[in-house]
């Protein structure tokens, strides 16, 4: 069959015509291992980045009979492996398995639908799915086999060639050689892919399918050739930059460490014992105040400590007093804890006592190994006196997962004063330097008329180029959004030629989203979306910017965890009015239950769901009823009151 002849071909037909490629398609299993997708010098896979989220199928299609768990598509990653280059990865629910099954990947390079392939709707939903529109590359593995196809503008097969591959466990390798445009060291493309069982004339309808849910854009970073070494530590504090810039430290300043406990190692007894870890032995602890409240804790080991088996806690009592915080009995020395930083199986957690969880809300913690030294860095309520900082400490080490922990090492409690005191202002822990102030409104009233201006550039959710997010196929929302799926996550476009006020449309449901703003790797300003008023928003820069078409705008997420479900970014030639959240409150009425004393119920409503305030007192406001609960409706029950006195209320929004 001629080339020319593909152009002709219906979608269903052009669907067949690669099936019957691959029923056809014949090959040795593997020969050339690793090494065939790799490039010489290469001898282990990269890390690679997650770049599109697929997911386990319902269970209503994975408890029927024709269910191949291999062919079922969960992730897929990129790895640049230099020039152009590409190492794919394809995760599978198994074992990739495609002896009767087709595996089919497309990449459009230039971003345009109306060049590459050319496909439309399957004409039955039993049909095989359809390929990407506008592809201009496309690999198929299928019966032990990978061929890499690319494709004419026109829509026909220029090339087909095979390609080496490789499987690791439900994981499917290939290499491919893109010359993408880079635009600051970034290039954006285009992905889907789909499986299917094979089809043939007498069944047209495969038995087994699955397919990402969209097209999705994608932007990304390559492999810089002038590599930083991961280990550089420019003020050799012993603590490499990398880390620093994820403690929200200096890396031009060197931490002052003060050590706070030594201890020896354990008997040359212990240490003979088959149960013994070294990496578990503690032989230092120290610290060093960062700036304000962010400080880092030291703990050294006789050997590099095995995170993942291993527990280590920091009891830190940071107004040096017993009588608050967690009591463990009256001669623990863990009496009196009001912060522990953990260390369990690889993971890093803080936990606070007392009257703590109250007044200091903040949970990050960061933590990195160098060596045989582990480091915590966090933002604590600890002591500040005149001489510096003020606190106690007692540490354990032990074998996690078990009661009875056959390695066990603590180091014994002290009281530490005098800690010195750095000066200056402190980072954000995600190091981000914009602080631009942006405007917001909210209301869809607003925000609809806004966005509709036929002179307003808007570029919606699933046009954006993303680095780290994902469209949220499961919104029950009125308008489509992203979600991020790491810290840093990026979604961005090129601004338009013009005068512009650069802004984005986000629901505010007080996750916690940090949203950063970019323009051509240069950070410009940060917004907390913290309303929690469960509706749409837009934030702006209040200055317009003249924009040549070149530069490159992104909206970065800033924080771990939240969703950050981002609508759309757009470019607006007047600036929006701004429009916050009303505050009012109203229908503030006091009763009094019969058969008490001292006793009245206080209820309001406001206009948007807030936290319930209410401030009393004789002759002033000094006493505080606060429920952190957002409502609409709120209700004050008020004891220990006097009978014969006067009160003053008012209920705050």
């Amino acid at each position: 069959m001629t080339n020319a002849f593909f152009p002709a071909l219906r979608r269903c037909s052009l669907v067949a015509i690669l099936s019957l490629l691959a029923v056809v398609a014949s090959g040795q299993s593997d020969p050339a291992g690793l090494a065939a997708v790799l490039v010489p010098g290469m001898t282990e896979l990269p890390k690679p980045t997650l770049v599109m989220i697929d997911g386990r199928e319902h269970e209503t299609f994975t408890r029927r009979p024709t269910f191949v768990p291999g062919m079922d598509i969960i992730n897929i990653h990129l790895s640049h492996l230099g020039g152009d280059n590409f190492l794919w990865r394809i995760d599978f629910l198994e074992k990739p398995a495609f002896a009767e099954g087709v595996f089919n990947f497309y990449l459009d390079l230039d971003l345009d639908a109306a060049t590459g392939i050319q496909a439309g709707e399957p004409e039955t939903k039993n049909a095989p799915p359809p390929p990407l529109a506008g592809a201009d590359l496309s690999v198929t593995f299928s019966q032990n086999k990978c061929t890499l196809h690319t494709w004419t503008a026109a829509g026909a097969i220029s090339e087909s060639r095979e390609i080496p591959f490789y499987i690791r466990n439900r994981e499917l390798y290939f290499r491919t050689e893109l010359n993408l445009p880079t635009k600051r060291g970034r290039v954006s493309l285009a992905i889907a892919a789909n499986t299917h069982s094979i089809v043939t004339p007498e069944k047209p309808n495969p038995v087994m399918r699955d397919t990402t849910r969209r097209l999705v854009i994608h932007r990304f970073e390559l492999k810089s050739e002038e590599t930083i070494p991961d280990n550089l530590d420019s003020d050799g504090d012993g603590i490499p930059d990398g880390i620093e810039e994820i403690f929200g430290t200096r890396p031009d300043r060197p931490e002052s460490f003060t050590t706070l406990v030594t201890s020896p190692l354990q008997s040359a007894k212990q240490r003979a014992e088959p149960t013994y870890v070294a990496g578990m032995d503690m032989t230092e602890i120290a610290v060093a105040h960062v700036a304000e409240d962010r400080f880092i804790f030291r703990s050294t080991f006789a050997a590099p400590p095995p995170l993942a088996d291993m527990v280590h806690i920091l009891y830190l009592d940071v107004d040096n007093s017993k009588a608050t915080g967690r009591d463990m009995g009256a001669n623990h020395p863990g009496t009196g804890t009001d912060v522990m930083l953990y260390m369990v199986s690889g993971k890093a957690s803080m936990q606070l006592h007392g009257d703590m969880q109250k007044q200091y809300p903040s949970r990050e913690i960061r933590h990195a190994l160098v060596g045989d030294q582990l480091y915590f860095c966090a933002d604590l309520p600890i002591e500040i006196r005149p001489d510096g900082a003020a606190f106690g400490l007692f540490a354990i080490a032990h074998t996690a997962g078990t009661p009875k922990p056959p390695m066990y090492d603590n180091v014994r409690r002290v009281d530490c004063t005098g800690i010195p005191l750095a000066p200056g202002p402190k980072l954000p822990f995600d190091g981000w330097k914009g602080a631009a102030a942006m405007h917001r409104a909210y209301g869809l009233g607003l925000i609809r008329p806004l966005l509709s201006r036929p002179d307003c550039v808007v570029i919606p959710y699933d046009k954006l180029e993303l680095a780290g997010f994902d469209i949220d196929y499961y919104t029950s929302r009125q308008y489509g959004h992203l979600k991020a799926q790491r810290p840093r996550a990026a979604a961005g476009h090129s601004a338009p030629k013009g005068c512009f006020h650069v802004g984005f449309m986000i629901f505010d449901s007080k996750d916690g989203s940090d949203i950063g703003l970019r323009i051509d790797d240069r950070d410009i300003a940060r917004v907390r979306i913290n309303t929690g008023n469960q509706n749409y928003w837009i934030y702006w820069l209040p200055e317009a910017r003249d924009f040549t078409g070149d530069e490159y705008v992104e909206l970065v997420a800033l924080d771990e965890k939240a969703p950050h479900p981002i609508c759309s970014l757009f470019f607006s030639p007047v600036a929006p009015p701004q429009r916050e959240q009303s505050t009012a409150v109203e229908h503030l009425t006091i009763y009094i239950p019969p058969a008490t004393v001292g006793e009245a119920l206080v209820s309001w409503t406001s206009e948007h769901p807030v936290p319930a305030r209410l401030e009393y007192g004789i002759g002033n406001f000094e006493q505080v009823f606060a429920e952190p609960r957002p409502m609409l409706v709120h209700k004050a029950h008020l004891t220990g009151l006097d009978p014969q006195q006067t009160y003053q209320a008012r209920a705050v929004g």
